[in-house]
């Protein structure tokens, strides 16, 4: 028998949002974290989200869409933040209220773009994450 423990969540820059994974959610909690498709099914269930969602995605998988981000505005009424989950389950890069683009862990290069929210850091812009190849890895983030 082999047990597998699996760490909540938490966004480097919301760690005091203490998230419920969507699967395990009932009723009323502050943060809410999933797959879009899990988060869905949570909002059927009748779970709301009072402050925040974080919806995890593959780094290799689609990004979140305009039109699912909405969908989600519209079950909830909270931001939803996208999160780059790697294949081992690490966080590899997330977004921030500016939502456009993901903080990924590492130095910046100088010349790298810098996110509307004005912190400092290594950034990958929405559309580069949709299209960017599988074979990229990045360094997991390290609380």
């Amino acid at each position: 028998m082999s047990l597998w423990f699996r760490p909540r969540v938490r966004h480097p820059f919301y760690p005091r949002l203490f998230n419920t994974p969507a699967v395990e959610a009932h009723g009323r909690v502050i943060a809410l974290s999933g797959t879009f498709h899990e988060l869905e099914q949570a909002a059927a269930a009748g779970a709301s989200a009072q402050r925040a969602l974080f919806v995890l995605n593959r780094w290799n998988g689609a990004a979140l869409t305009d039109a699912q981000r909405d969908r989600l505005w519209a079950l909830f009424q909270v931001p939803a933040y996208a999160m780059l989950i790697d294949s081992d389950g690490r966080m590899v890069g997330f977004e921030c209220e500016a939502q456009n683009g993901f903080h990924v862990p590492g130095e910046a290069a100088p010349d790298s773009p810098l996110c509307e929210c004005g912190r400092p850091g290594q950034m990958l812009h929405t559309e580069a994450a949709r299209t960017i190849s599988v074979g990229v890895r990045l360094l997991p983030v390290v609380a």
